[in-house]
């Protein structure tokens, strides 16, 4: 990608966003099913990778190659949810999850890890990460 962002070049990152969300919260569910066998935890992490991956996908390779012409939706403006935190924040969430579920029989407790993990990691991501306006900025 280079020059001018066309709405194709939107398109094509928004169609790798879908697959990658599609094939890991498959694989992830797949995975969480054979290791915990509790349905609950399984489509938990199956979903939450999936948003992760879709919401953090795009995030991700915008700001790897050109920052400075992202697409508006990946501005976040003040008092929005930053994408790619978020995004990475719902990774790592499903990841506790999922471990916390191996070691404690309970539903509950998993997911309240996996809350309380994934809810510190979004307000510290949300601050870490670099919004492509601010890259934007730091370059001129």
């Amino acid at each position: 990608m280079s020059g001018e962002i066309t709405e194709a070049d939107v398109q094509r990152v928004n169609w790798v966003a879908i697959t990658f969300a599609a094939m890991g919260g498959i694989g992830h569910g797949y995975v969480a099913h054979l290791i915990v066998e509790n349905a609950v935890l399984t489509v938990l992490v199956a979903v939450a990778v999936g948003v992760g991956l879709y919401l953090f996908v795009p995030y991700a390779l915008w700001m790897a190659s050109l920052p400075d012409q992202a697409p508006a939706e990946l501005v976040p403006q003040p008092g929005v949810l930053h994408r790619g935190a978020t995004g990475l924040s719902l990774l790592v969430a499903s990841i506790v999850v999922l471990s916390a579920g191996m070691v404690v029989e309970s539903t509950a407790v998993p997911i309240l890890f996996g809350v309380v993990c994934g809810a510190v990691l979004l307000f510290v991501l949300s601050y870490a990460l670099d919004r492509p306006a601010d890259v934007a900025d730091a370059a001129t």
